[in-house]
């Protein structure tokens, strides 16, 4: 694996981790009854971005934002996006040589 290939992987790893912890401090925030709430679309921002496996986790895990209609229809379907992007975007990258003098081999 190269280094755009190991790049992208840890970002998508650290967005995972992102969108489990917005969901873990949320749920945290509604029990303590504290007035400052993690912001909806920020979650879902995340969870399009590469976070949608570790938002659908702390959905699971903590029960949290499972019964809003938009975040049980969006974050399934942004985990189907993520993993379609993820893999075709791995396909290409480890495909991809480093290098001037590599080319990209499309498997033709």
């Amino acid at each position: 694996m190269n280094d755009y290939a190991k790049g992208f992987l840890g970002f998508v790893i650290v967005m995972c981790i992102i969108g489990f912890i917005l969901i873990a401090v949320d749920k945290k925030r509604v029990k303590k009854h504290e007035g400052r709430r993690i912001n909806e679309t920020a979650i879902l921002i995340v969870s399009f971005f590469f976070g949608a496996f570790g938002t659908f986790l702390s959905m699971l895990i903590f029960r949290h934002k499972w019964y809003k209609f938009k975040f049980r229809a969006l974050v399934p379907l942004f985990l189907v996006i993520n993993i379609i992007i993820i893999t075709i975007a791995m396909y290409f990258l480890i495909d991809a040589g480093v290098g001037p003098d590599t080319t990209i081999h499309f498997g033709f």
